[in-house]
Formats: C-alpha cells, structure tokens, sequence
C-alpha cells in the first residue's frame, strides 16, 4: 500500500477466508466495484482493522466527491500509467511500424497530464479534508520538477518534431561497396527534418545532425530516372529485405530503451497504481448508488473494544443490481455495546439470509474504508468475521453431514478472537431438531463466554426463546432475538427484520398466496 491508502501494516490485516467471502457473496459484489488490474493487490489484501486508516480513506472519497474534476485528473494519470505498464509487458515491435513514433508523443502526454493534476489539485488544496491529497500534491510537482525542468517545448519542436501525429516517414542508407546496408537513419516524420536520427554506424555522433547519406533510387525508375517497368530490381528488392532487418534490429533496441525510460520517469505513480484504482472504483461504487437513489454514508468510526456495529436503513447492496426499480427493504440494527449475540427466527423466504449478508458486506466495506449502505452508521473494525454457513453433504467423507458441520464450527470458533464478529446460518442441520437445540446451546454458550459479537440465523424457536436463562447464567456477550415481521399488506414481498421474541408463526398461508400468484 502506498502514500493514499495508510500505512497499515501486515498485523492490522483484516483476512478473509474463502469460505466467508463465497457465504457474504462477496467476490460477486467487489468485482463490480474493486476489480484488480493484473500487477494490483486484490481488494481482500486492502482490508484492515486499523480505525485511523479507515479515517484517512473516507476522507479521501469525501473530497473526492466533493471535487469531480480532481477524481477525473487522478483517473486520467491512471489511465496513462496502466497503459505505459501495459506496453511495457506486451513487449511489441515484432515489426517496423508508425506505431514505433507516436509512441515517443507519449512523454509529452505525461508532462501534459502532470500540469493538469498539480493545476487541478492546487486549485481545490485549501478545501480538501484529507492530507494524502496535498501529499499527492507535492509528488507530483517533484515529479514534473525532476523529469521535465528543462524548456520542454522548444526541445521537443527540435528533436521530435512530427511525431505526435506522424503520416509518413522516411528513412536513408548508407551502403558498404557490396551493397549492404551499413548504416541507416530516419530523416523526416511526416514531411519535418527529423534530427535525432541516427540508429547504427554513426551513433557516437553528435545527434542533432541530420544524417547524411546518398539518396536512393525507388523501385520504380532507373538510374537515370526513366521509368522501366522490365528493370531488374532483384538488387532492390534484397536491399529491401536488408533495409526491413536492419530497421527491426535497431527499432527494436530503440524501443526497449524508450520504454525502460518511460518506466523510470512514471516509476512513482506505477508503485501507486493501487492506490489511485482503489479510489477511482470507490468514487465509481458512490455514484452507482447515486444513480439508483441509494443512501449511503460514511459510518461513524467505533473503537474496537467497544463492538459496536449501528445501522439505520441498512440494505442489501446486490439488489440494487439485480433490479433498479425493486423496492429494497431497509433494516435498523444495534448491537449492545460489549458485545452481542442476535439470535434471528422468521418464517422461510423472509430475508433472514439476505439480512445477515447485508450486515457483514456492511462491516467488510466499513473496514475497506468505503461507505457502506445504510442511512447511517457506527461501527467498530473486528478482529476476525467468520461465517459460518449450511452446507451440503459431502458424500465422499465418512462423517456425515453433522460431522461435517461440527468440524465448521469447531474450526471457525477457535480461530475467532474476542473482537471478531460471527455470522451462523443454520449452522447445524444434520441432526434432530432436539439434539440441534442441545449442540446450539453448547455452541452459543462459548461464544458468549468470549464475548463475541454476532447473528446466528436459526429455525430452532426454542434457541431464541431460551435468551433469557442463557443471560442469567452464562457471562459474556449479551445474548438477544430478533425476529422476521410481515409487513400489514398481505401481498408485499418485504419481511422487516426487529428485536422481539420468536412469533412461532410460519406464514404458511401468505407463502402459499404468494406462490399462487407467481404460478399465475
């Protein structure tokens, strides 16, 4: 990570597993948003649980909302830099080409772009929240000073004039008394007298000299300038072969040495390639939701110890993108400061599931340091988020589906510190509905012995409604239920997630109705 994103380092790496990314659909989501470029750090590599860097992010994407022009002049430099990394690694020039000269307009490009971003982000310095801008600033000023402190202009119109745009170019020989090509030079790019010229025999000459060799005869007159269409031009025709390698060879030289300096003067913005596309993407993913109408907010940083996870009108992002004009269901959530163990019941196709991924894409974007999908919001980084999802048997094991499941759990609770956060939906199922009880309350009782937080979705009724004794007799996180309510109208889809005792209602009837008019 470089000078926009913090310093933080390995020991404050929020890491994911596998298993968490692919339960809270995660890789679906980000790689709308936060695709990496090859040569970049994956979105999961930029996760952490450092509050002061969070900070720093946020007030990045605040001011580059607030300052479009300067997000467009970041993004152009980008643009630029993954183009020059883009060239370099395709290692073309198989062939001689005109591509071969206007790629040399690429410096001027980038002198260009630097001008633009030191006018753009000094004009908007003194309103901008975040100091990583103003250091933004000074790195590219330096970079313009070191690289371009010379009267550019007027040594650009000398030594490459007609590259930029090149139509036509021309090239002279000089030949040994054999024939073969000796030495060679371009002499003029697009009809202009180009001075830096020389590629072979006279090249620890002084190069602002045009090179001086005899003019050749084209293929289609003789010496003395008739045309002779039964002329042997088997001589042109191997110096053409001759002229072709000879170019290539040289070319080839050429452009490696252009591209390893195109490389050295951009070197400072290629190390913060990272950097600039994670704030791009982060504008992008604000603007998306601007154009859906979303609500979004930057949430209000909680200290780690204090396990804090509020949210008011919290949804879940993916819908948007499944249909734009669907009315997302907003939810208000609350954990109990210290720590607490929401245990979430509801009637089937009620949006438990869909609740409990909303809830931790919320705390993984909050700790990329992204606004997350609520109205509002405070939240504390967690340590470890674990979850914990059903799975299906696997058959080619010998433990069965609830031996599979044990394992789970006995696997995710031991690598879950005291401020992680754990998701569970229906964690265990391969088992009668008593003995899933009597597992549950084992489980939920070391959890809330290590004062975790977290929402364990369940259709074992009895689990929440024993909340009660758990708390009076087991120290720890706070253990409390929430439940799935319909909404009055009969027919709507959208089920609203609240703190309440288990209604031991299944909506049997409702489902059924709604069923039949999907049949219809």
């Amino acid at each position: 990570m470089g000078l926009l994103l913090g310093a933080a380092g390995d020991e404050h790496r929020l890491v994911l597993s596998p298993e968490c990314i692919h339960d809270l659909m995660l890789a679906q989501l980000m790689s709308e948003f936060c695709e990496a470029e090859e040569g970049e750090d994956s979105w999961t590599s930029l996760l952490t649980t450092d509050g002061e860097v969070i900070r720093q992010r946020n007030l990045v994407i605040q001011d580059l909302l607030a300052h479009p022009e300067v997000a467009e002049s970041i993004r152009k430099l980008y643009d630029f830099v993954r183009a020059v990394c883009t060239l370099q690694a395709s290692g073309r020039m198989q062939q001689l080409s005109i591509e071969v000269f206007s790629e040399f307009s690429l410096i001027k490009q980038y002198r260009s772009l630097l001008n633009e971003m030191s006018e753009t982000l000094s004009a908007a310095r003194d309103s901008f929240c975040s100091p990583q801008l103003g250091e933004l600033l000074a790195m590219v000023q330096k970079n313009a000073q070191q690289n371009f402190s010379y009267d550019f202009e007027t040594v650009w119109r000398e030594l490459a004039s007609g590259v930029e745009e090149p139509q036509s170019f021309t090239f002279l020989f000089r030949l040994d008394e054999e024939g073969r090509v000796e030495s060679g030079g371009l002499a003029a790019v697009h009809g202009e007298r180009y001075k830096k010229a020389l590629l072979g025999g006279d090249a620890g000459k002084d190069r602002r000299q045009p090179c001086k060799v005899p003019d050749l005869q084209t293929l289609d007159k003789t010496v003395d300038g008739e045309y002779n269409p039964s002329a042997d031009r088997s001589h042109v025709w191997a110096l053409s072969i001759a002229a072709n390698e000879y170019l290539k060879d040289h070319f080839t030289a050429l452009k490696k040495q252009f591209h390893q300096y195109l490389h050295a003067i951009t070197s400072d913005f290629i190390e913060l390639r990272t950097d600039l596309s994670f704030y791009l993407h982060a504008v992008e993913y604000c603007r998306t939701l601007e154009k859906h109408g979303a609500a979004y907010c930057f949430a209000q940083i909680e200290p780690m110890e204090t396990k804090s996870f509020r949210a008011e009108g919290l949804y879940y992002l993916p819908l948007l993108r499944q249909d734009r004009f669907r009315t997302v269901v907003q939810n208000d959530i609350a954990f109990q400061e210290g720590g607490e163990l929401f245990i979430l019941t509801g009637r089937n196709q009620g949006g438990k599931t869909t609740f409990l991924r909303s809830v931790g894409m919320a705390q993984v974007l909050f700790q990329l340091g992204w606004p997350v999908p609520a109205n509002g919001a405070a939240i504390s980084p967690v340590a470890d988020l674990v979850t914990v999802f059903s799975q299906e048997e696997d058959q080619e094991l010998h433990n069965g589906k609830l031996g599979q499941e044990l394992k789970a759990v006995r696997r995710n609770l031991e690598g879950l510190s005291k401020d992680g956060m754990i998701l569970l939906n229906e964690p265990i199922t391969g088992t009668s509905p008593m003995e899933n009880l009597y597992i549950s309350r084992v489980v939920l009782c070391s959890l809330k012995v290590k004062a975790i937080r977290g929402i364990w979705v369940t259709h074992i009724y009895d689990l929440a409604s024993g909340a009660a004794y758990i708390n009076e007799t087991v120290e720890g996180s706070r253990v409390s239920s929430l439940t799935v309510l319909q909404e009055e109208d009969v027919n709507k889809v959208s089920y609203k997630v609240v703190r309440g005792e288990p209604g031991f209602y299944s909506y049997a009837r409702e489902l059924l109705y709604k069923i039949g008019d999907k049949a219809k």
